[in-house]
């Protein structure tokens, strides 16, 4: 079975500039640590309303069914790798310990951009060209919807929506 991937994709072009902000990396980690949130899908479901609109909770549990193989067999472990290098504390800040934790690092964020080119397949044509905050809003709620389920997010999490939103706006 052979497919083609749209690595360096509009999709993937947006997440690098949303995540590049301050504040957005700790706002994604927070999310991703305390609520397991998939920070993959929740970016490209902002690409998704930017373009054309908020996606509906049915298209965010196919962009989760989409990822969840390739999320689970590949990026988790590869991030557990990578923090797990982190406590080695014979190897603690070695420079060998730091090179094999960058190259982890590095097929880590490969690995993100992989699922992201497996979510991207699941974007709607372009409808517009300006992404509306209450568009971006509403998504950031319904990802957080179904991986949270109806539960309040703490203010902590709060707070690193708001900071996403904004960064998604001036991407």
């Amino acid at each position: 079975m052979s497919f083609e991937l749209d690595l360096d994709g509009a999709h993937w072009r947006f997440s690098l500039r949303v995540y590049e902000q301050p504040g957005v990396a700790d706002a994604c980690l927070l999310l991703q640590d305390r609520h397991k949130i998939d920070v993959n899908v929740l970016l490209v479901a902002l690409i998704h309303a930017a373009i054309a609109g908020p996606p509906s909770i049915l298209t965010i549990a196919a962009m989760d069914r989409t990822a969840s193989e390739w999320r689970s067999q590949v990026v988790w472990p590869l991030r557990k790798v990578r923090r797990s290098l982190k406590l080695v504390d014979k190897l603690q800040d070695h420079p060998v310990q730091l090179a094999v934790r960058q190259k982890v690092a590095t097929a880590e964020l490969a690995a993100e951009q992989v699922e992201q080119a497996m979510l991207a397949q699941l974007l709607p044509a372009p409808t517009r060209r300006l992404p509306k905050a209450d568009d971006l809003a509403c998504t950031l709620e319904t990802v957080i919807s179904f991986y949270a389920g109806q539960a309040e997010l703490a203010l902590d999490a709060e707070q690193a929506v708001a900071t996403i939103l904004d960064a998604a706006l001036r991407a």
